[in-house]
């Protein structure tokens, strides 16, 4: 059926016990179908709706079509109850001054907004949909905060996901972003941001302001369009940061096999922490701790400074500066050189420079030997090499076994 209705159209809270199809109908006035309750499905497709368009807490046991239709106005979803599917494939919100609103509706079926146009801020927070929530090739172009808002987010987010749970796959793949938007505490079998994009607001090439992205409390048994790791770096630069947001997906990670991904999202976690910390202990620990360990999750960097100290060590402990410990002060008699002669035989500057570096561990080697009078830097680095084993030996140790991770 076609109809044009130029003035306000009320079919509020009644029940409607047949099908209804209003597909390619046009909507002058502000429609209001709040509280109304449909026995089978409803359609308006290829319909447009150029004032209010309210749908406040309808109720339907079959599915809704509002493919390819164009809103240009303000939209109201909010608490719809749809046992089947709830379909706006190709669908236009078409106003940049009113908000579209779905939050706390219960859909049964799918939800599928594919290949649709934003130019509303939009709600979608607490929706409850047993089957997929499909957004693919979307584009959402509003930057406009929303106003009304029921999580406290002060406004700071033009799309709100908040709290959604999702049955089926959440598909956002190739999708456009141009506003913040929020998907805190929201729970979702599957989710897919593969080639997701986002038109940054740029005042010029270099500064640029960042959409940012809120993923805190988010849960999901499978994430895809993140594994590369340029994305995923630059996907995770605009989230607000919550270590959680990591260490979900690092878990998710190790889950699938990939710990050198994990470790690298563990990785990105502490520079960021790092990053948003004022000078501090524990900023200055984490500066130390990833040049050092990488963060405890790559205990061969530790190894880097103490190859270096190692070959420090063969090169100031030299045989030609280094003595018999049992040596005399002033050698007296040939049976004095004799013996101090025959102890430099044995000596080898490597054996002598690991005794002197590990930390509880004797060799037997280091007491037999000392620098000779005179030789104030070779002293002097001796107790530096002390100092430093006992400092990166327990480090490496630590990373190893995994406790500087923790």
């Amino acid at each position: 059926m076609i109809v044009q209705l130029l003035s306000e159209t009320s079919i509020s809270n009644v029940t409607i016990p047949y099908e209804l199809w209003l597909d390619y109908s046009l909507f002058y006035g502000n429609v209001d179908f709040s509280s109304s309750s449909f026995e089978k499905k409803i359609s308006f497709e290829s319909s447009t709706f150029e004032q209010k368009a309210n749908f406040n807490a309808i109720k339907s046991k079959d599915a809704i079509f509002f493919r390819n239709v164009k809103f240009n106005g303000y939209v109201d979803f909010v608490a719809a109850e749809i046992d089947g599917n709830f379909e706006a494939d190709s669908a236009q919100f078409l106003s940049e001054n009113d908000e579209a609103l779905f939050n706390s509706m219960k859909v049964d079926g799918h939800v599928k907004f594919a290949n649709t146009k934003f130019h509303s801020p939009a709600n979608f927070g607490r929706m409850n949909i047993s089957g997929n929530f499909e957004a693919n090739g979307s584009s959402f172009e509003s930057n406009k905060k929303l106003v009304t808002y029921y999580d406290k987010t002060n406004r700071k987010y033009s799309y709100l996901f908040h709290g959604m749970k999702v049955g089926g796959g959440t598909l956002i793949r190739n999708t456009t972003f141009a506003g913040n938007f929020n998907m805190k505490d929201s729970s979702f079998e599957s989710i897919s941001f593969d080639n997701i994009k986002f038109e940054d607001n740029a005042t010029n090439k270099d500064n640029k302001t960042l959409i940012k992205v809120n993923l805190t409390g988010m849960i999901y048994k499978h994430i895809y369009g993140i594994d590369n790791e340029t994305k995923r770096k630059d996907f995770l630069e605009r989230t607000e940061f919550n270590s959680d947001v990591y260490t979900t997906m690092e878990t998710y990670f190790k889950s699938q096999g990939k710990t050198d991904d994990a470790n690298k999202i563990y990785m990105e976690m502490k520079n960021k922490e790092t990053k948003l910390m004022a000078v501090s202990y524990n900023w200055i620990y984490n500066k130390f701790n990833r040049w050092l360990t990488g963060h405890g999750r790559h205990p061969e960097y530790t190894f880097v400074p103490i190859f270096i100290l190692f070959l420090l060590g063969c090169f100031f402990f030299k045989p030609k500066v280094m003595k018999s410990a049992e040596s005399k002060e002033h050698l007296n008699t040939p049976e004095d050189n004799t013996l101090d002669q025959y102890m430099m035989t044995l000596y080898n500057r490597f054996w002598y420079s690991l005794d002197l570096f590990i930390p509880l561990v004797d060799l037997k080697i280091e007491k037999k030997y000392k620098p000779k009078d005179g030789h104030k830097v070779v002293l002097m680095y001796m107790h530096i090499h002390i100092i430093a084993g006992w400092i990166l030996v327990p480090i490496a140790l630590l990373t190893i076994t995994g406790n500087l991770s923790k």
